[in-house]
């Protein structure tokens, strides 16, 4: 029944959700019940089998394979080629379907979230977790946006767009469709979108040594062209 009230209702706060994520953040901070450790090798983390392996076949392989081999009630996960801190990300997506993107005391000074983002898409599709790879696409592309946005020093915004180019053009798997769709878009709308962006050093770079760079942005550029972005 249509009452003539137009006012929309604010969406309720979803506290069951809420209460989960302090529930399962607890638990994580605990190690209470773990019986599972996932090591790297920066160090290791101790976690619980049945909230990470079904949310990743990759660790779900991993524990059930060094179960029958150890015969213990706990076991160990060796994973390489990641650092602890993005491992440590990954783990506590698990438990609160978030991540923290923000730079820690072990990276660089400055060092920006985007390059954060990328990598844990890069996570999330090595270890199977497709909501994380969802998220980490999601973030990224907020930060393509906010580097192609005005600011004190465009330049400096349009290399480091350039620079987190080249690992996503790197792969040749069409996984990485996302964030080089995000990474031409942001290049196409950057404020520096004249004669200088084509004798940027680093563009002409990467044009030169990933056609699929140079493709996407002449795709984005004729698409603001013709008024369809």
């Amino acid at each position: 029944m249509n009452t003539g009230n137009s006012q929309q209702v604010p969406p309720r706060p979803d506290y069951a959700r809420e209460e989960l994520v302090r529930g399962f953040t607890r638990l994580l901070e605990s190690h209470k019940g773990a019986d599972m450790t996932v090591s790297c090798a920066g160090g290791s983390l101790k976690c619980h089998s049945s909230i990470v392996c079904p949310r990743s076949a990759f660790f779900f392989n991993q524990y059930w394979a060094n179960c029958n081999r150890e015969g213990s009630v706990t076991t160990t996960i060796n994973v390489q080629n990641i650092s602890l801190p993005m491992l440590r990300r990954c783990i506590r997506y698990f438990y609160v379907l978030d991540y923290d993107d923000t730079p820690v005391q072990e990276l660089p000074p400055g060092y920006p979230s985007i390059r954060i983002n990328g990598r844990m898409f890069s996570v999330a599709v090595r270890f199977g977790v497709d909501g994380l790879k969802k998220l980490a696409a999601s973030k990224f592309e907020g930060n393509c946006i906010r580097l192609a946005s005005p600011c004190e020093e465009p330049l400096h915004a349009l290399k480091l767009l350039v620079e987190v180019a080249i690992p996503v053009y790197s792969s040749t798997s069409k996984t990485y469709k996302e964030l080089r769709s995000s990474i031409a878009k942001s290049v196409v709308s950057h404020p520096i979108n004249d004669k200088r962006l084509l004798e940027h050093p680093a563009i002409k770079h990467v044009c030169h040594k990933y056609p699929g760079f140079a493709y996407d942005l002449m795709a984005e550029g004729l698409k603001a062209v013709n008024g369809k972005v």
